[in-house]
C-alpha cells in the first residue's frame, strides 16, 4: 500500500493569511474594468515576492519576471508567490507589501 502524503505545512503567518484573504475577497468584488486598472499593482506585489524569494544575504537579487496573467488570474498568481516567499522566511516584508496592496485596492 502506498504511503499517504504528509499534510503541507502552511508557512504563512495568521496575519499574512488574513491580509491575503482580504485582498482576494476585495479582488473578487471588483468589476472587470476596476480589476484591469489595478492589475499592475497586483503584478508588482507578486514580482516583489519573487524578488524576495531570490534574494540572498549578500543583498537583493531580481528574480525572473513573472508572466503577465489576465486580471482574473493575477490574484491567484499572487497567492502562490506569497506562499513561496513565506516558505523562505520573508514574512515581515510580505506583511507590509500586502497591507499596502490592500489599501490600493479600496
Amino acid at each position: 500500500m502506498a504511503e499517504a502524503a504528509a499534510p503541507l505545512h502552511d508557512p504563512r503567518t495568521e496575519n499574512v493569511r488574513q491580509i491575503l484573504d482580504r485582498i482576494v475577497t476585495r479582488w473578487r468584488q471588483l468589476t472587470v474594468q476596476q480589476a484591469s486598472s489595478r492589475v499592475d499593482g497586483v503584478r508588482a506585489c507578486a514580482q516583489f515576492c519573487v524578488d524576495l524569494a531570490y534574494s540572498h544575504q549578500d543583498g537583493p537579487v531580481v528574480g525572473p519576471e513573472l508572466p503577465h496573467m489576465c486580471p482574473a488570474a493575477a490574484v491567484d498568481q499572487l497567492q502562490v508567490v506569497v506562499f513561496d516567499a513565506c516558505a523562505l522566511g520573508h514574512v515581515d516584508q510580505l506583511s507590509t507589501a500586502l497591507t499596502d496592496l490592500l489599501a490600493r485596492l479600496r
